[in-house]
């Protein structure tokens, strides 16, 4: 389906009320109390006078909505490049990218560190654009991924399952979703092809007079649509066209054409139409012929087989199917592929010729001289003297030809082409730069989006990203243990490395490690008595220390126990920075001020893991992750689910302990296992050790008081194996635990157990992984449902358009209460969680009640309120014993709205939980302040018994107005009844003119007046 450009511009009739800088209050009088409605009135002077009159219902449903006409249809690829957001562009981001990301996207965004559901969508355009271009560069077989609708699905859409398994085809084959959307609107634009008759003079005339590209939705149109107007156009006769027939052959060779008496008719049929007879006009006016011809000839399987393509190319550019090129040569992938062959096509007759004509060096005048070369003209006489005295124009002209070649890719003409960028008008001298600067292109928009896009941040973030690549297929045998290393000293010393074992042509180990692969036989010869170094040690002869004793004996260091633990934790350091420093991390990195490529290794994984812990919801969404993989598994019992469960949940709370619970079992001497981590665990957790506090005090988080360098090696290296383990935990490995005596392994040993179930489960889990995928992918494409008030909300206060802030809104505008009774009602949990949970409820509570008095303390309070609801998900998704994937979605949408509220305190809109006979409801407050006395309040709540609320106080120069609306009866007689009241309280300072109405209000929307009162705040 065609995006709606107008879909965002709905507002409610109160945006005709901004132009005459009326209020929410005013708006709602007008509509509740004009047309002869009668409203309560509550009044007060400064006599306290005040006069109460009877209200009417007044029913909403008839509210105007406000609509612009659209403009001139722009494509939503267009859209996207707007420098401003709107409400509008917001949407049309996420039909975008709903459309073109495909799961092999989303699976290599996850690996850089870029989560779906928790990145904006500026960002995932910059991630996923440069993600494709890497897949079609590395040739990657993603046609696999192509199954996310069935069989029977495909048919119900499109009518033919043959017909909709080439679109599948053609989608997968470039790398794009195949969405219903997708597969609909392809079969709705096949059908509008296969309507098509061959091309009139006047659909010609249409397309050529309005400068229409040739695209299914457009010569349709002109077929169909299109009718003449009256205007007389003064033809000119065949005496006065011969006249000029010197010019006009002229441009038929310049267009490439031989001059014939056909192509002379073309020509003056285009200057009798009144358009101007030029190269392009006649080009286009010969392609149109030929489409015109080749439709008059097609059947139903040709037209398919020639426009399903094109219809993936337009997909792909940010359009619709309707968009389709109907003639090869107009998408911007054919004129990437186009300017590539000019490109390699060019003669050095060519460059000759262009400097005898003074032209510059561009694709398009190439292909021009490409196509006159040969002609003796003067100007060719010219070139062919120019080459024969290879002047020094003509080498600089080569040069920057060859530099153009090495720099150019289709994937890369295309890349440019889609910013906007025309190159085949650039002079090669530019667009050398423009192709050299596409990588850097890629790190400058990911870290503009941050505002730090420096060239120093830029060059740091590029070397990072370069030098970590190089690293994973360095030999491992860099590794040595008692050396201090960085990413810059080990690359450097990989590079030689790797340089000396090329020019011996000798296969070696690489540095990152991939699960279970045989390293050849040569590595296998010359380190074949590995397992007995290892038994004369007795140390296991696991693929780990094997690893570290070829190392070592690369190295020819000595072969001890100590050695093979130190080249283990420096290996795992490693291994741990791998995972760690996604681009994500990195950005983040910069964004501090930290250059991750001069830090020592295991400072650099310490500060990593302190960054992906602050950027938030890893932990949740990996157990979501999981249980959803159980929740799949209909063959294991509810016993066997809570023991893995019970699994994830031990190595998760050891590998959260950071090292203390590691630390604290090596200052006691004791074996370290996970029964014996788990009774440390909950042990530092209960808070029930001793400390001696004196000069030699590091802090209760301090690992082990004065540990040797042999026990800070073990622990940093047995930390690091439970992050490994972490990192790949599948219900497939718990059962393998599970089948063992796991509670006695060590988490070097997890670590192992894991990764050799990922070994033999490998198709069970990838199987499952990409059945997640699929899943994220259709929660993703269900944002699209979400009302225009959520964009305009997220527009409004300015938060990032990520799918989790899309449904918190969405959640939060249809019912503010839900998160407080997800909060108020949390429970699950051990009972001296709970009772801690309850203390600090009671305490946020007191804050609020005493935070009125400042913006500063009503914003702390809302720091807190956010604060608890991250400490109730996370206690609930350790400790609560049924908890379930649906638990877990509920807690991360409640603590996701609690922080968004957070972040909107700094413009003093608040989410305030009261106390009242209901339980806890939220009210919204929002305060604008003006100048002096002058200002806005907004109130929002919903009551299970007082119903809907809303109300609105603006102070002026001469007093205070405002508006109650309720859609409870008993509320509104309840309201009237203390109306006296409140504007006795409100008039305690004495000397105001208050001003307050009550109205019942049927069909009252609280989205609807969320929108208009965020929409006043900005204007005000």
């Amino acid at each position: 389906m065609q995006v709606d450009q107008t879909k965002l511009l709905d507002s409610l009739a109160y945006k005709n009320t901004q132009e005459t800088g009326k209020g929410i209050g005013n708006y709602i009088t007008d509509r509740v109390c004009g047309e002869g409605k009668t409203c309560i009135t509550g009044q007060a002077n400064k006599k306290d006078e005040t006069t109460i009159a009877s209200a009417e219902t007044v029913n909403m449903m008839n509210t105007t909505y406000f609509r612009p006409e659209t403009e001139q249809e722009k494509t939503v690829a267009d859209n996207l490049v707007c420098e401003e957001t709107t409400a509008e562009s917001r949407y049309n981001e996420m039909a975008v990218l709903t459309n073109t990301t495909s799961e092999e996207d989303l699976k290599e965004m996850q690996k850089d560190g870029f989560p779906l559901n928790d990145t904006d969508s500026r960002t995932i355009v910059t991630v996923v654009d440069k993600i494709k271009v890497a897949l079609a560069k590395a040739g990657v077989d993603i046609t696999a991924y192509g199954d996310s609708l069935s069989k029977a699905q495909l048919e119900e859409l499109v009518g033919s399952s043959a017909v909709a398994e080439q679109m599948v085809a053609q989608l997968s084959a470039q790398d794009l979703p195949t969405t219903a959307e997708n597969i609909q609107d392809m079969g709705a634009a096949l059908e509008k092809a296969n309507q098509l008759v061959p091309l009139s003079d006047d659909a010609m005339k249409y397309l050529m007079k309005n400068n229409l590209a040739p695209t299914i939705e457009n010569v349709y149109c002109a077929e169909y649509s299109y009718s003449e107007s009256q205007t007389t156009i003064e033809t000119i006769s065949d005496a006065d066209f011969a006249q000029m027939r010197n010019q006009v052959e002229q441009i038929i060779k310049n267009a490439g054409y031989e001059v014939t008496e056909e192509i002379l008719d073309d020509c003056h049929w285009i200057i009798n139409q009144g358009m101007p007879l030029t190269e392009e006009n006649l080009s286009y006016l010969e392609d149109l012929k030929g489409l015109s011809d080749y439709i008059g000839l097609r059947d139903e399987k040709s037209i398919a087989n020639a426009v399903l393509p094109a219809m993936a190319d337009a997909i792909s550019e940010g359009n619709r199917p309707m968009n389709a090129m109907m003639m090869d040569g107009y998408s911007l992938k054919d004129q990437a592929k186009q300017s590539m062959q000019v490109i390699a096509d060019v003669k050095e007759e060519d460059l000759a010729y262009l400097i005898a004509d003074d032209k510059e060096l561009t694709i398009e005048n190439l292909q021009n001289a490409a196509a006159n070369r040969k002609k003796e003209t003067p100007i060719g006489q010219a070139a062919k003297k120019i080459v024969s005295e290879q002047g020094l124009a003509l080498l600089t002209a080569k040069r920057q030809l060859e530099e153009v070649r090495l720099a150019m890719t289709s994937e890369a003409n295309y890349a440019l082409l889609k910013k906007g960028i025309a190159i085949d008008t650039k002079p090669l001298v530019d667009l050398v730069e423009e192709l050299k600067g596409q990588e850097d292109r890629y790190y400058k928009e990911l870290l503009g989006q941050e505002g730090i896009d420096t060239e120093e941040n830029v060059a740091i973030f590029k070397e990072t990203h370069q030098v970590m690549e190089d690293l994973k297929t360095a030999p491992a045998y860099v590794l040595k243990p008692g050396e201090t290393d960085t990413l810059h000293t080990l690359h450097a010393a990989g590079t030689v490395l790797k340089d000396t074992f090329a020019r011996a042509e000798e296969s070696y180990e690489a540095l990152m490690t991939a699960p279970r692969k045989d390293m050849g036989d040569s590595i296998s010869k010359a380190f074949r008595n590995v397992d007995d170094i290892l038994e004369d040690l007795n140390i296991e002869a696991t693929d780990t220390n094997r690893r570290a004793v070829r190392i070592l004996a690369y190295n020819q260091m000595e072969l001890t126990t100590e050695n093979i633990a130190a080249v283990k934790a420096k290996d795992e350091d490693v291994q741990r920075a791998f995972a760690n420093l996604t681009p994500k991390v990195t950005l983040e990195m910069i964004k501090h001020n930290i250059n991750p490529l001069d830090m020592e290794i295991s400072q650099l994984n310490r500060v990593a893991q302190e960054i992906k812990s602050e950027l938030g919801n890893e932990d949740a969404e990996r157990f979501n992750k999981y249980l959803w993989k159980l929740e799949q598994n209909q063959g294991i019992t509810e016993e066997e689910r809570s023991s893995y469960i019970g699994i994830y949940r031990l190595i998760a709370q050891v590998e959260k302990a950071d090292g203390a619970a590691i630390g604290s079992l090596m200052q006691q001497g004791a074996d370290i296992t996970m029964r014996t981590l788990l009774t440390a665990v909950r042990t530092n957790r209960r808070g029930s050790m001793d400390y001696q506090v004196d000069d030699q005090f590091d802090g209760v988080d301090s690992i082990v008081k004065n540990p040797r360098i042999d026990e800070q090696i073990e622990m940093a290296y047995q930390q690091n194996c439970m992050h490994d383990a972490m990192d790949k935990i599948t219900p497939e490995a718990a059962k393998y635990l599970s089948e063992s005596d796991w509670e006695k392994m060590t988490p070097e040993q997890i670590k192992e157990a894991v990764e050799k179930a990922a070994y033999q489960e490998a198709d069970a889990i990838e199987e499952q992984e990409q059945a997640y995928i699929r899943k994220q992918m259709s929660e993703f494409s269900g944002v699209l449902s979400t009302s225009e008030e959520v964009y305009a909300y997220l527009e409004r206060a300015n938060i990032p358009n990520t799918v989790n802030n899309i449904l918190a809104v969405q959640q939060m505008l249809q019912n503010r209460n839900r998160m407080f009774e997800t909060l108020w009602k949390a429970k699950g949990a051990t009972a001296s969680s709970m009772e801690r949970i309850e203390e600090m409820k009671d305490l946020v509570l007191e804050r609020f009640g005493e935070a009125v008095k400042s913006p500063e303390e009503m914003a702390d309070a809302q720091e807190a309120l956010a604060d608890l609801a991250e400490h109730i998900m996370d206690t609930m998704i350790i400790e609560q014993d049924d908890v379930s994937t649906v638990n877990i979605r509920e807690l991360r949408m409640m603590s996701q709205q609690f922080t968004l509220m957070a972040k909107q305190a700094k413009e003093e809109s608040y989410m305030i939980p009261i106390q009242t006979g209901e339980g806890v409801t939220g009210v919204s407050l929002k305060i604008v302040r003006g100048t002096e006395k002058k200002g806005m309040v907004d109130i929002l709540f919903h009551g299970n018994i007082m119903g809907k609320v809303a109300a609105s106080f603006e102070a002026k120069e001469n007093g205070i107005s405002g508006m109650i609306a309720t859609d409870n009866e008993e509320t509104r007689q309840l309201l009237a009844d203390h109306l006296n009241m409140l504007v006795e309280t409100m008039n305690e300072n004495g000397g105001e003119q208050i001003d307050l109405r009550v109205a019942k209000v049927a069909d009252l929307s609280m989205e609807r007046y969320e929108s208009a009162t965020n929409s006043r705040q900005s204007d005000g």
